[in-house]
């Protein structure tokens, strides 16, 4: 097991968002008698803020970070995410931007929610009911980002007071439990960049196949970031990473669309890499892949 204690960092973060959506019994009970049907057959959820772009911007821009959290860590243990320590600074500069720009957008849809209660009870006609919207002043903290780094925890670190016995049994019990969380953590990278080959093996061998620029795009940039998902140092994700952007992605995918000789070169290539992945990684660590 690699001594993750010195290179990487554990990080948490809690995005909170309020769906503006309430169930409305009312209504499903009346289409249900007015259908014939049994209590229970139908149950209808009513939108607060019909149409509300304010409050579509804050919902989507709450999913930004998580995908970009997601993207750029991997899974430890209880919602815990794990990276490099050296990709810290980088991390944490485009958590700020994308973090800056949802306060904007929780700011606009604050400053604009009494206009939009007026409006959703025009839209919501009689499915409008006053008490389901909270009051402005305790709707901030329905929409609270919480961030927090942490240490990943070493195996020979116990400050305690208990006898050499049970510290031997809670060290054996913590290397199993971070044994089992590094296993888990590899899997997601590799299971990541199986993925994209897989992706692009499957759109690229069939020359009629239609694939967006993403294709390529989403080879790139995971390529991009593995460094910083590279936990263990592992040199069979730093090789594989290199021969997908020496293949996949040293092409335009304008070219793969009109080239057939480099699309099907490029097909055979990301085949060889998913037979690879599956011959060194089968069973191994809990990674396991099939071959093409």
């Amino acid at each position: 097991m690699t001594d993750l204690s010195k290179e990487t960092l554990l990080f948490t973060i809690s995005v909170r968002t309020w769906a503006a959506r309430k169930k409305a019994a009312g209504a499903a009970n009346k289409i249900i008698h007015d259908a014939g049907a049994v209590d229970g057959a139908l149950r209808a959820t009513k939108s607060l803020l019909p149409g509300a772009r304010e409050h579509d911007a804050v919902m989507k821009s709450a999913g930004r970070l998580r995908t970009y959290v997601y993207e750029n860590t991997l899974p430890w243990m209880d919602g815990i995410r794990i990276l490099k320590s050296s990709g810290y600074l980088n991390f944490t500069a485009g958590l700020r931007t994308l973090k800056a720009e949802h306060e904007r957008n929780v700011d606009d849809f604050l400053n604009a929610y009494d206009t939009l209660i007026n409006d959703a009870q025009v839209s919501l006609s009689s499915l409008f009911v006053a008490d389901d919207y909270p009051i402005t002043s305790r709707l901030r903290e329905r929409f609270a980002v919480e961030t927090r780094f942490m240490p990943v925890p070493s195996v020979g670190d116990w400050r305690v007071e208990l006898n050499a016995e049970t510290i031997s049994d809670l060290r054996r019990d913590v290397e199993t439990q971070l044994k089992a969380s590094q296993a888990i953590a590899m899997k997601d990278v590799f299971d990541r960049v199986f993925e994209v080959v897989q992706t692009a093996y499957e759109r690229l061998k069939d020359p009629d196949a239609i694939f967006r620029d993403s294709l390529v795009e989403n080879a790139t940039k995971l390529c991009g970031i593995l460094p910083t998902l590279n936990i263990t140092n592992d040199h069979r994700l730093d090789q594989l990473s290199k021969q997908i952007m020496s293949t996949l992605g040293k092409h335009n995918p304008s070219t793969l669309r009109k080239d057939p000789v480099v699309r099907k070169n490029t097909a055979a290539q990301m085949k060889d890499v998913m037979q690879k992945m599956g011959a060194l990684y089968r069973n191994q660590n809990g990674i396991s892949h099939g071959s093409a």
